[in-house]
Parts: structure tokens; C-alpha cells; sequence
């Protein structure tokens, strides 16, 4: 039988709309039905042309379940998906106005006000129910989401069932059938945008994203720059606005979408979309606005019924959202699927959160699931325990040593690989080696620190090094508040498969990135300012140690290091001013220490408060 969606094409396309027999039809201005009729391939309906009541005394249903405007400048939206979908409306003016997230059901919003924090509050474990999320940059975006998720969710999915997976990031044994597609690092641009854009019943995406684009392999990437972004008049921009030059393919900015090197998120269709990411949604103190960001464009797309995505980034994996999915293909409202998913991740302890961006009560599929759900994903193509280092060295160097050794393949415009460097990693390794053998040979422990220090600073960060030695990772605590910015952050301890290391404590935060990475029982921090004023907070050293400062820029924007300035005492001094202004765009400030045989690093992202020139320098300087 044919699925039918009521609508009515009027002249205001907000307006409350009833047929004859009290249910709610869906108002249609310019555009708007080409827009309902993608949301029904996606779902299996079709919009139809419905008679109106000819009074507005038709009785209709008893609201059931709760719909917050925050800020006035949504309530007519808010009101208007209230209807659509059988609810009551709220209107609150703030955030500290907004009830428990187990006391309603969408929070509509123009406002810029998706902080961490308060995706940490309504997105808490042990819910019975997520709330959902409907967020839009201008008004009229916004009435036109109320329209496709409310018929999203008061529809539903239909029998059809359709699972895609794409993981570019990981090396899995491809699959394709009729109802199952799974894409590892091997995929092709065209086959990725073959799947993405087919029209899955849910589409789950595992990879690097920094919020403003998507890692789709050596081919492509998941990228929102076309004529809106290019109109965006926010102020924190991203620095390949300023440059013109796309630092993840290493082309210019204008040349970009004409090379065939992007997947557009508008052109991504699925009832469900999972993104299992680093940053989905940006928050709102992120150093680029999220109107530059993939979030902000993903959850304004028709043509998704909804999107579960992250706002920080984790350790996790691809299985993450196995449940998640599972529950989906059963027919389980998305709402409870999600705080199912964030119970699980609580009690595991990964720290892996969901929010939702949609209605809680869409369901990919008919109450009761598919008769036939599509096959889980396949594994890797291998399947090897950790890695365990070489045994000559023994515990600290052991790692360090390892972590030298591995492949290192970072994602292209991010950190540095330390094949840029071959030369200095051999010496540090080298170094390292001899330090291990005679560790009470003169100047043996100076000449590996040294070394040590100026590779891991000139690459920028550490743990993505020794991570893949990583026996076992648990979460710590959920900080409300970064140190150097409002965000909350997530800190876990790491224990290695290296015999004699200390577990590493690792902090996170969507902001600043990896703000803390040391040995448990280690500590250090430190703050910079926009003029770039260097302090070092906490830091407990042996009276053996090296140090560097990291200032790191997207490309063509070059890296610079520095040795940390030495006090009278011999210890590292507690404030120094870099040796360069902080160019004002967005950059990283890291430390890099070492102290006996422990690493520590501790970094911060801002915006730096530079003079306007932001002429190119090509040349680089070594920390040693």
C-alpha cells in the first residue's frame, strides 16, 4: 500500500494546517514539495495534495510528549513541528531555562548555543530516552527542517531495509550485496560517493574529522565548501578561508571542487545517519565557527532523516555503534536506541557520547525490525593483538623506541609524518638505543632527550604513536571545564602492552585536542595567550630534562619549534614569550618534555592575535 504524506501548498508555508479530519498537513511554500519528496525516497512515502478542513474546530489528537523553543526566534518553528508531530511547545529564553532532558523531547533552536557542556547534560547515560535536536543557522532553514523531520519521524521507514558502511580509515575486507555494503581504506571516490549518496536505511561513517571536514581516504574528502560557504560572514574563520589553499589535498581552494576531490554532505541520503568521528558537531567555543562545519550542514540536509554524531573526539572503534545500529534495524525509536548506545559506552567506560540531531521518535524501520536485517559489518583484515615493541630497550624507552619505529601515516594537512624527518627519528632511535644498552654512560641520557624531544616536537603530538600498543583504555572522569577553554573534556588512562610502562593519562577536550599526554602519576599543563605568552602551570621534572614549544599551523602555514628556555636553577623557565607573534589564524601550541626517561606533552588550541600579515614562510626550525 502507498505510503501518503498530507500537504497543502499555501501562502505561509508556517501555517497550522488540519484536513477534515483533525490530522495535521503539512504547510507547502516555494521548494518545499521537491524537498518532502526526497525525505519519501529515503522513507518509502510520497507527499499528496490534501483537502484543509474549512474550520479550525476539527478536533484533533491529544498532544502527547513535550517540544522547546529556546529563544523567541524559534517559537513559531517550535510550534509548528509541535503540531506536526502531536506535541505540546515551550517557550524558554535559556539554556539554564531548559528542562531535564528526560522531560522533553526536541530542543528547536536558532541560537548559537551547542556547547559541550550542554551536549554532556542533555545526552547523560542512563536515560530511558535521548531527547532530540532541531538546530538551523536562519529561519527559513529552519522552518524547512521542522517540515522534512517531523515528516521523517510522524512517517517512519518502510520495510525496505538498506545497512552502508563506510570506514576509510580502516582496512576492512569489502562486502556488497543487496542489502549490505561495507567500504574500508581501499574504496574508490567513486564507489564512496556511489554508496553514500544511494539511499541507505542507515548509514554508519567511521573516520578523522576535525569538525569541518571528513577523512575519505587518499581519494577524497568529506567537504562542505561550495557558494554558502563561501558567503559564510562569521568571524572565526577556518584557515584555508584566509590562505585559498585546502591543506588536505594539497591544492588550491578554488581548484577544489572542480577536481573531483570532494563529497558533498548535502549530497548524502539515509533515513539514519551514524557518524562516528572525532568532532560532528562543533561546539560552540571551537576556534572556527560551525557554520564553516560539516555538523551544521549534516543536520540541516533533507535529504537525512537524522543524524547521531559526536562532539568530541574519543578513542573508539568502528564497532562502537554496533548496538546502536542493531537496535535501529529492530525497529527501536532512534531516541532510545541513542541512550541505549550512551548507557553501554558509560558502563565500558570508552567515553564514546552520541547526541541526536531529529526527532527521538523516528524509527528506521516498521515497529518489530526487518524481516531479514542486513549483515553487521565485516572484520579487518587482520585481526593481530597490539603491537609489542622490540625487547632490546626496557620500559620508558621501550615505548619510545617502539613508537619510533612504527609506520606513521597521519592524515594528510594534520600532524607531520616522521618520514618528513627520517634522519633526525634515526638518530633519536639511535640515541634512545644507546641510552637503553649504558644508561650510566656520560651524557648518554642528555643525547637521547635531546634527540627525543626534537622529533616528537617537530611531529607535533605523541599518542596516536604509542596508542596502537594500547592493551587497555578506560575513562577517567569528564572534566566540566578544559584549562584553557569553556569546553568539558574527557580524560582516560591507557594501559601498553610494553612490559615495565606506566599506564599514559590522556586528556581530551573538542577544542584544544590532546590538552595532556604523560605517564600516570606525571603531570604537566600549560596556557597561552593570543599574543602568544607562554605558561607553564603544572609541571613536576627531574633535574635531567629537555623541553620544547610547538607552534603548529595548518598548511602552507609552516611549524616552529623552540628549545624551552632554561631558569638560573636550571629547571624550565615558568613564562616566556614565543620568539614569533601567533599569526591570527587558527594554530597549536604544544609542549614536549622529557624528564629521565618519560615523555609528557600538554597542548593548547586558540586563535592567534598577530599582526594582520600572514605572509608565507617556508623554512623550519629544529627544537635541538
Amino acid at each position: 500500500m502507498e505510503r501518503r504524506l498530507p500537504v497543502a501548498a499555501v501562502p505561509d508555508g508556517a501555517a497550522e494546517l488540519v484536513d477534515e479530519r483533525g490530522s495535521p498537513v503539512w504547510p507547502l511554500g516555494p521548494g518545499d514539495r521537491a524537498m518532502l519528496e526526497e525525505v519519501g525516497e529515503a522513507f518509502g512515502f510520497r507527499p499528496v495534495d490534501t483537502a484543509l478542513a474549512q474550520t479550525s474546530s476539527c478536533a484533533t489528537s491529544t498532544p502527547n510528549g513535550l517540544v522547546v523553543a529556546l529563544g523567541a526566534a524559534a517559537a513559531s518553528h517550535t510550534r509548528l513541528f509541535a503540531h506536526l508531530t502531536g506535541r505540546s511547545w515551550v517557550l524558554v529564553e535559556d539554556v539554564e531555562e531548559l528542562p531535564p532532558p528526560d522531560r522533553f523531547d526536541v530542543l528547536v533552536t536558532l541560537e548559537s548555543c551547542l556547547s559541550s557542556g550542554l551536549l554532556d547534560a542533555l545526552y547523560a547515560p542512563h536515560l530511558s530516552r535521548a531527547p532530540g535536536i532541531l538546530h538551523a543557522a536562519s529561519a527559513e532553514q529552519l522552518r524547512r527542517l521542522v517540515l522534512a523531520r517531523a515528516a521523517a519521524a510522524v512517517m517512519g521507514g518502510d520495510a525496505g531495509c538498506r545497512r552502508v558502511d563506510v570506514v576509510p580509515i580502516v582496512d576492512l575486507e569489502p562486502q556488497q550485496s543487496a542489502d549490505a555494503i561495507a567500504l574500508g581504506s581501499a574504496a574508490t571516490r567513486v564507489e564512496l560517493e556511489a554508496s553514500l549518496t544511494a539511499g541507505a536505511t542507515i548509514l554508519t561513517v567511521f573516520t578523522h574529522s576535525d569538525g569541518l571536514d571528513g577523512d575519505f581516504g587518499s581519494e577524497a574528502i568529506l567537504c562542505p565548501v561550495d557558494e554558502t560557504w563561501h558567503a559564510e560572514t562569521a568571524a572565526r574563520v577556518p584557515t584555508c578561508r584566509v590562505t585559498r589553499y585546502c591543506y588536505r589535498t594539497e591544492r588550491s581552494l578554488d581548484s577544489l571542487v572542480n577536481a573531483g576531490a570532494t563529497v558533498h554532505p548535502d549530497a548524502i541520503e539515509s533515513r539514519v545517519m551514524v557518524f562516528n568521528t572525532c568532532v560532528g558537531v562543533t561546539p560552540v567555543d571551537s576556534n572556527v565557527d560551525a557554520a564553516f562545519g560539516l555538523g551544521i550542514r549534516l543536520m540541516q540536509s533533507p535529504r537525512l532523516g537524522a543524524l547521531v554524531t559526536t562532539w568530541r573526539p574519543t578513542i573508539g572503534s568502528y564497532r562502537a555503534t554496533d548496538l546502536l545500529v542493531r537496535l535501529l534495524f529492530e525497529g527501536v525509536e532512534l531516541g532510545e536506541a541513542v541512550a541505549r548506545h550512551n548507557t553501554l559506552h558509560a558502563e565500558l567506560g570508552t567515553g564514546l557520547r552520541l547526541c541526536l540531531l531529529g526527532d527521538p521518535a523516528l524509527r528506521a524501520v516498521p515497529p518489530g525490525g526487518s524481516a531479514a536485517p542486513p549483515s553487521p559489518l565485516p572484520r579487518t583484515r587482520s585481526t593481530a593483538a597490539p603491537s609489542r615493541p622490540s625487547a632490546r630497550p626496557v620500559g620508558e624507552t621501550a615505548l619510545i623506541s617502539a613508537s619510533l619505529s612504527a609506520a606513521d601515516s597521519p592524515r594528510v594537512g594534520s600532524t607531520p609524518s616522521l618520514n618528513h624527518f627520517a634522519d633526525r627519528v634515526a638518530e633519536a632511535r639511535a640515541a634512545t638505543d644507546a641510552y637503553a644498552c649504558s644508561p650510566d654512560a656520560p651524557d648518554a641520557g642528555d643525547a637521547m632527550r635531546a634527540a627525543v624531544v626534537d622529533v616528537i616536537a617537530q611531529r607535533g603530538r605523541f599518542c596516536d604513536l604509542w596508542l596502537r600498543f594500547a592493551s587497555d583504555c578506560r575513562m577517567l572522569a569528564l572534566n566540566p571545564r578544559c584549562g584553557s577553554c569553556s569546553n568539558s573534556t574527557v580524560v582516560y588512562e591507557v594501559t601498553l602492552a610494553v612490559p615495565g610502562v606506566s599506564p599514559r593519562v590522556l586528556e581530551i577536550c573538542p577544542r584544544c585536542g590532546f590538552t595532556r599526554d604523560h605517564p600516570r602519576g606525571a603531570t604537566v599543563a600549560l596556557h597561552v595567550s593570543p599574543h602568544g605568552v607562554v605558561r607553564l602551570l603544572d609541571a613536576h621534572l627531574a633535574s635531567e630534562w629537555a623541553g620544547a614549544v610547538t607552534v603548529q599551523y595548518r598548511a602552507p602555514f609552516p611549524t616552529r619549534t623552540q628549545r624551552w628556555p632554561v631558569d638560573r636553577d636550571g629547571a624550565p623557565v615558568r613564562e616566556f614569550a614565543l620568539s614569533e607573534p601567533l599569526r591570527p589564524v587558527p594554530v597549536v601550541v604544544s609542549a614536549t618534555f622529557m624528564t629521565g626517561s618519560q615523555l609528557l606533552m600538554a597542548g593548547q588550541a586558540l586563535v592567534g592575535a598577530g599582526a594582520s600579515s600572514l605572509a608565507l614562510v617556508s623554512t623550519e626550525k629544529g627544537a635541538g
